[in-house]
């Protein structure tokens, strides 16, 4: 339906007291807001829908908050509205309760996507426009995942040490190609696909640490499966709308896609670390649709992500990767994302990787198992590139728990964070051409491979200041890498 029309039946039942509200005032819901909570009114009937894209699952069920930027909030079908929140009387349908209230209560987490702790689909009121429909299915289900699976949702941060080099970037470009040609196998060659796209990933992520596995696993399930689910109500909502639902969304669903975000060249480096995921996490789910019918009761009786299903269903057999890697041209990839790399970093960027992994010795603290209680440094010859990754100029102080203490004055340092501030994980700098280690005023020699440090002990050299109880320091041939401990 034309907006216009869509608005003028918004009003005409206003005047027939469908609505409750007379002559709007400051604390009436706008022809906007109303509209909104029409259309949302309208898509969350629609179990049956619901129930064919993911059996089972009822968007009926699903609490919504509308919201506009620091302001308003509407609560929508919620079990649990804050104290502060009022009922609005007579809100299309007046069988549904709506409450409104101020954004910023205490009570609402826009950020963990809840309020009073009960996991709610938030929709900023200008979403209500478009390809509406999916929308709302992508923000619902994304509350039944938080349900059924909260550990799985949780997505900390990488952290630091993510891989941005050539290879890694020429492995994710190769592996978003080998899994654009199993979405568009045809049958008597999908499972060969299959392998190729669960070889490469597996031989990418061969390269990498844990914690960059579990980071990629847990975004293609808490974003990629919604989207897959945004992808699903566009095939199958012409077979569920009617009625009321028929006329408010029927041009708000839009055709399938193909998912191509998964495959368009990035243009900044951080789409290797987080967006192509929400692409690969839904066409991951659309190949489990051909090889294991009936997955969606696995990943909800399990909590398991489709990745793993996928790879048990169909990527196992002998590896295969290295002719797999030679067809997609690996060694030209990754000539072109050195350069891709080269002309994308910042300087502050290219600075940290120059102090991380530049010619010459590196003198390194690992302080990851120390809690920092106060930070001195000079902000103006600070570049600080991103949350977790610094380059101090002139002068870095760090005081820990314990005594412990590194100050280093007159010299470049790589710092690197992890989820706060005062998270300190890795100090770096350039190897000063003179220092010394004592323990108990007697200087301690370090040989080459792991050398303990179980008494009290500093190092010293020009503008260099450390203090610590314990370490395991190991000595190779291009890095000192103190690993602190209390």
């Amino acid at each position: 339906m034309p907006t216009r029309t869509r608005a003028s039946l918004i009003l005409s039942l206003v005047a027939t007291a469908v609505f409750s509200f007379a002559a709007p005032s400051a604390g009436d819901p706008s022809e906007t807001e109303l509209e909104a909570l029409e259309l949302l009114d309208a898509a969350q009937g629609l179990d049956t829908l619901s129930d064919a894209v993911w059996p089972g699952w009822r968007i009926s069920q699903t609490p919504f908050a509308i919201y506009i930027p620091d302001s308003t909030c509407y609560l929508v079908r919620h079990p649990q509205p804050p104290a502060g929140f009022d009922r609005c009387a007579g809100v299309l349908p007046v069988t549904v309760p709506v409450y409104t209230g101020d954004l910023n209560d205490a009570a609402i987490d826009l950020g963990a996507r809840r309020v009073s702790d009960v996991p709610t689909a938030f929709m900023h009121v200008d979403e209500f426009r478009g390809e509406v429909l999916p929308k709302v299915f992508e923000k619902a289900f994304h509350v039944h995942l938080l349900k059924a699976c909260r550990a799985l949702c949780e997505l900390p941060e990488p952290a630091i040490g993510y891989p941005i080099n050539g290879q890694s970037l020429a492995l994710v470009d190769i592996e978003c190609d080998a899994l654009a040609a199993a979405m568009a196998a045809a049958d008597d060659s999908l499972a060969r696909r299959v392998k190729d796209f669960v070889a490469v990933r597996s031989f990418r992520q061969s390269y990498t640490l844990g914690r960059f596995t579990d980071f990629e696993r847990r975004i293609e399930f808490t974003e990629g499966m919604p989207l897959y689910i945004a992808e699903r109500c566009r095939e199958h909502a012409s077979e569920h709308l009617g009625g009321v639902a028929q006329r408010l969304l029927g041009d708000s669903v839009g055709a399938p896609g193909g998912l191509q975000g998964c495959f368009v060249a990035p243009t900044r480096l951080s789409w290797y670390r987080r967006n192509r995921l929400r692409y690969s996490g839904a066409a991951v789910c659309m190949l489990l649709d051909s090889i294991r019918p009936g997955w969606q009761a696995e990943c909800d009786d399990g909590c398991i992500d489709p990745y793993s299903l996928l790879v048990e269903a169909g990527g196992g057999g002998p590896p295969r990767v290295l002719g797999v890697l030679e067809k997609y041209h690996l060694k030209e990839r990754m000539r072109e994302r050195e350069d891709f790399i080269g002309e994308a970093k910042t300087g502050p960027e290219r600075e940290f990787e120059r102090l991380m992994r530049g010619s010459g010795k590196r003198l390194v603290f690992t302080t990851n198992l120390l809690a920092a209680v106060s930070i001195s440094h000079d902000p103006k010859t600070t570049s600080t590139i991103d949350s977790h990754r610094e380059v101090h100029i002139s002068v870095l102080k760090v005081e820990f728990s314990g005594g412990t203490h590194i100050h280093i004055t007159g010299h470049q340092v790589a710092a690197m964070f992890g989820e706060s501030d005062f998270d300190v994980r890795q100090l770096v700098m350039e190897m000063p051409e003179e220092y010394s280690v004592h323990s108990n005023g007697v200087e301690v020699v370090l040989e080459d491979g792991i050398n303990h440090l179980d008494q009290e002990f500093v190092v010293e050299a020009p503008g260099l200041s450390v203090a610590a109880r314990v370490a395991v320091v190991v000595v190779g041939e291009n890095r000192l890498n103190f690993v602190l401990h209390q």
